[in-house]
């Protein structure tokens, strides 16, 4: 593991953590609507996330998985979803191992702390495999897409903001960034998801 995805580790680590928030006198602040009930804590990005698995709702309805695997899936809201709605087997992984914890604790689905680019899983072992606004945070996306398509039998989706139409609009959005623990460092384009997806691309 490089240098930059042990730090993003720590970093998640201490962003899962409860004992953390208790530390600083706090209740834990999920990541994820856990709740599935907009109140305070709901702001524009849980909102998106709330888009998102409606979208993957629909793909799936056509899919129809029996197994799912979600990569970087947080408190593992995603695979409980899945679980409850299809009745696919739902595993969710995380590349912190205290998100891992919140995943069982909050959504009892099954979880572990994975690397993507290194994925303890044999080939074609999920029906569908889901990155959802992970990409743009690996230090090494090709590998880790080349991971998911190759635990994945029938579908890989991938979700991101972090995208651009050219190879110069990438280059001016990545110019003035510099490296820090978890931060946007990935932006692919369109023509990378054509030849990296290209065998399980749905349109």
């Amino acid at each position: 593991m490089d240098r930059y995805t042990q730090e993003t580790a720590c970093w998640l680590d201490l962003r899962f953590d409860r004992q953390v928030y208790a530390f600083m006198g706090r209740e834990y602040d999920p990541y994820q609507p856990l709740t599935g009930i907009p109140d305070g804590t709901w702001n524009a990005p849980r909102y998106l996330m709330a888009a998102r698995l409606i979208r993957l709702a629909s793909v799936l309805g056509d899919l129809r998985p029996t197994s799912f695997l979600d990569v970087g899936g947080a408190e593992g809201m995603v695979a409980r979803f899945v679980e409850n709605q299809f009745g696919a087997e739902s595993v969710s992984i995380d590349l912190s191992h205290q998100a891992a914890l919140r995943a069982k604790e909050y959504s009892g689905v099954l979880s572990a702390a994975a690397d993507s680019a290194r994925l303890p899983f044999a080939d074609d072992s999920f029906d569908v495999v889901f990155l959802s606004e992970v990409i743009e945070h690996l230090a090494n996306p090709v590998r880790s897409v080349l991971e998911l398509v190759r635990v994945a039998k029938h579908a890989v989706i991938i979700t991101t903001e972090a995208f651009a139409d050219t190879e110069e609009a990438r280059r001016q959005e990545l110019a003035d960034r510099r490296l820090e623990p978890h931060m946007d460092r990935s932006i692919l384009c369109e023509d990378d998801f054509r030849r990296l997806l290209a065998p399980l691309m749905i349109t």
